[in-house]
């Protein structure tokens, strides 16, 4: 199969592509793997050539973009910079580069947890043990430790995989139609209802629930769950009570103590017991540190792939950074400091000062503003909205400034 780059020399347009082509191949020459390669070395197995690149005759043979591909994978030890070259190569490269990069290192996690502590060693024996039980699943844990990522692997793992995989953070829901949210309702059930509604749980019907911060749902609501869960149906606002019935799987989270609870009168008692039939605790960040230089990486190229940027990895300074810092957010919160960086980076490397961490001496700085000039107490505000919003559009908001100001500040705020 060849691909016909023959094109009329005064066509601007396909000059432009090919020299697309050329700077890409150039970034990757000039820092992508570490180290300086040579042009030819580069198109050493393929029929290419540089100035192939520049020329706007020729034909070039799909297999000799696979075979650039695969050179500059070899060369740098990066699959992801393969991709980053077919995706300016003619069309169909990009579709067949997937089964050339096979990236280097340990093997994918399994059910996609990464975590070899032995907290997530026992999680994910967990995962595998209650997959095919049609059981209620209970995940316990911190905001921000992936109790989402989990409920989506039992639902992954278990013979339910091919049908809808629905989360619902109630905490999210408008406390006076959470029911009708959930459950539905017909057309004209309240005032404002132009139209049925669904709800949640016949949108999962057949597959999976996922219900977080089940802590947050209303004594009201909590007696229709308990319902659903003993009978398996459901009755829509406005329906008449007439019974339709309803086939899920149920994985419910919460971040507070539902024991304590339910000492206090906030939680019902049989339905805690109902839907603590199989627990999972999920650990904080912070008790499993050895962790995080894996995660760091994972998140780096998701990121960099996302925003097209050319960064190859940390320096020793901000890996050992993340390593140390506290992460009250969790997975969460580690995700969101390196998009930042990635976002913030100046160069090929992301350094310590690009992650904008809290530091520890930081923590007391609300106590003594008086003491403060005005540009401190202004760093602090845009890091405490970084640290609680996660990304600059939402802490920009929150702080009533546009996205170019709050880029400003952040640059001229940048921990040395």
């Amino acid at each position: 199969m060849a691909i016909d780059h023959a094109r009329d020399a005064g066509d601007v347009a396909w000059k432009r592509t090919l020299a697309m082509h050329d700077d890409v191949v150039r970034n990757v020459l000039a820092g992508f793997g570490g180290r300086e390669i040579d042009r030819e070395e580069l198109f050493r197995d393929s029929h290419l050539s540089s100035n192939l690149l520049a020329d706007t005759r020729g034909r070039v043979a799909l297999s000799d973009w696979r075979a650039l591909v695969k050179r500059t994978m070899v060369l740098t030890g990066d699959p992801g910079l393969g991709i980053h070259i077919a995706s300016t190569a003619p069309e169909g490269v990009l579709q067949i580069v997937g089964q050339l990069a096979v990236p280097a290192g340990p093997p994918p996690p399994r059910y996609g947890l990464i975590g070899e502590n032995p907290s997530m060693l026992s999680v994910r024996e967990d995962v595998g043990r209650v997959a095919d039980l049609e059981v209620p699943v209970l995940l316990r844990g911190e905001t921000g430790t992936g109790k989402e990522l989990v409920a989506r692997a039992v639902h992954d793992a278990s013979p339910r995989r091919s049908a809808p995989f629905v989360a619902v953070n109630l905490a999210s829901l408008t406390p006076s139609l959470s029911s009708s949210q959930l459950f539905g309702a017909v057309k004209g059930a309240f005032t404002g209802s132009v139209a049925s509604q669904e709800g949640f749980f016949r949108r999962a019907h057949g597959g999976t629930l996922f219900l977080d911060e089940i802590g947050d749902l209303s004594r009201h609501v909590q007696v229709k769950l308990l319902r659903v869960l003993q009978e398996g149906e459901i009755e829509r606002l406005g329906g008449g009570g007439r019974a339709i019935p309803i086939d899920i799987r149920l994985i419910a989270a919460t971040n507070v103590d539902l024991g304590r609870a339910v000492r206090d009168g906030r939680f019902r008692e049989d339905l805690y017991y109902r839907l603590n039939v199989v627990p999972i605790h999920l650990p904080p960040l912070r008790e499993r540190r050895e962790d995080i230089p894996r995660l760091a990486k994972q998140f780096l190229a998701t990121h960099v792939s996302r925003y097209r940027k050319a960064i190859t990895g940390f320096d020793p300074a901000a890996l050992q950074a993340l390593v140390e810092h506290r992460w009250p957010g969790n997975v969460r919160e580690l995700d969101h400091a390196i998009e930042r960086a990635v976002l913030m980076a100046g160069g090929n490397v992301i350094h310590s000062g690009d992650l904008w961490l809290r530091r520890p001496d930081d923590g007391n700085l609300a106590d003594r503003l008086d003491e403060l000039s005005l540009e401190q107490v202004e760093g602090f505000l845009i890091q405490k909205a970084m640290a609680r919003y996660g990304t600059v559009s939402h802490a920009a908001k929150a702080l009533g400034l546009s996205r170019s100001a709050l880029y400003r500040r952040l640059e001229r705020h940048r921990p040395s």
